[in-house]
């Protein structure tokens, strides 16, 4: 998206603009780089059970897309263990048996399947699903590791408050292994960026930092007639794309014109939903610009700070 659609766009729902850049010339290119929201702005997109979901932008220039986070969880405690759901039995390597010394234990490695019927729930209208780069995911490891592909830090991911929620990943903490038990006995979770953690491995054996936060969860566990099934919250990704995106207002704001208010970036990953925006997207809109005014007065440049009017053909979009 030029600058030039950008600004068609603006001039068909208002008519006059504040020039906030050197000038601009006539054919409205602009000395500036293309606009992006801010990391830690709330939007919305989607609904679940009837609610709009609330996100967190993580990360605002990740190869042409933003990565968003659930602000808060779409279901704080979930999990993946269900009776009607097909889980795989762990094997001990040094208890293949599954008993030693009179202990009678054993894992279930369970899927995403309770997961995904969660997601599933997910509802978003024809305008939303145009935007999207990658539709609503768990991520893995490599996705949301420092340095990895989406482009988080542990700080960005991390909510504030302990809070853990699943990574599409299995693996296990490095004690399990050590006592014989397979590296994708558990399912690997995000915690509080201020949690204690113990090292863990991936399911391909690589070693997680203990700085990443990390550690494994397991699915259904039994030890001497005792049962433990594990639970976490269910966080959700999504990336759009920043292409189709003008901006975002607060979302009382619908009647077209200007309002004043301030994007708030002070609340990334502290598990709470205030100060949404909504986003503003690409539309059908067509517009013809036949004038720039000053003082009414036609011009081809203006200083900055200053205020011109835009005399445009439009249709209602």
């Amino acid at each position: 998206m030029t600058w030039k659609k950008i600004l068609v766009l603006i001039i068909a729902l208002v008519g006059t603009f504040s020039v906030g850049y050197g000038f601009y010339d006539y054919q409205m290119n602009a000395a500036t780089s293309p606009f992006q929201l801010q990391k830690g702005q709330k939007v919305v997109l989607g609904k679940y059970n009837n609610k709009e979901i609330v996100w967190d932008i993580g990360n605002n220039n990740n190869n042409g897309s933003y990565v968003l986070m659930s602000s808060k969880p779409i279901v704080d405690k979930i999990p993946k263990y269900n009776a009607s759901i097909s889980c795989q039995k762990g094997v001990n390597s040094r208890f293949p048996s599954g008993s030693a010394s009179g202990y009678n234990y054993f894992v279930l490695l369970c899927p995403n399947t309770a997961l995904d019927n969660e997601i599933n729930k997910i509802v978003t209208n024809q305008s939303e699903v145009s935007i999207l780069s990658k539709s609503f995911f768990i991520p893995n490891y490599a996705e949301i590791k420092t340095g990895g592909t989406l482009g988080l830090s542990t700080a960005d991911r991390a909510y504030k408050k302990d809070v853990l929620y699943y990574l599409n990943e299995r693996g296990a903490n490095a004690s399990a292994v050590g006592y014989g038990w397979p590296y994708d006995s558990s399912t690997l979770v995000q915690w509080g960026s201020n949690a204690t953690v113990d090292a863990v491995y991936t399911s391909a054996k690589v070693s997680v930092p203990i700085s990443e936060k990390m550690f494994g969860l397991d699915d259904f566990y039994t030890e001497l007639g005792r049962t433990y099934i594990g639970e976490a919250a269910l966080r959700l990704f999504v990336t759009l794309d920043k292409v189709k995106i003008m901006f975002a207002a607060n979302t009382s704001y619908s009647d077209g014109a200007w309002h004043s208010y301030q994007i708030d970036t002070a609340n990334l990953n502290e598990n709470n939903e205030l100060n949404p925006n909504k986003l503003r997207i690409e539309s059908s809109l067509t517009a013809s610009l036949q004038d720039i005014q000053r003082n009414s007065h036609s011009t081809q440049r203006v200083a900055k700070n200053s205020t011109v009017q835009l005399k445009v053909n439009a249709n209602t979009g």
